[in-house]
């Protein structure tokens, strides 16, 4: 993955991250993030970790699947 600038607009929760993909909570979010999948990000004055809003839509896009031959 690229390494861009990203500001707070940019940047959602991951229980936001969870909804945009129908995930039942941040938890399995979280485990994208340590099987880098996703990046995570920390904001100064802010506990919680964010993760960029295009890398979740990223994840949203379909594959071509290709079964065999």
């Amino acid at each position: 993955m690229e390494r861009k600038k990203y500001t707070r607009d940019d940047l959602i929760t991951l229980s936001e991250a969870a909804k945009l993909l129908g995930l039942n909570c941040f938890r399995r979010v979280n485990a994208l993030v340590k099987n880098g999948k996703l990046r995570a990000y920390k904001i100064p004055l802010y506990e919680k970790k964010f993760v960029a809003r295009d890398e979740v839509n990223a994840l949203l896009e379909p594959e071509e699947v290709n079964y065999g031959s």
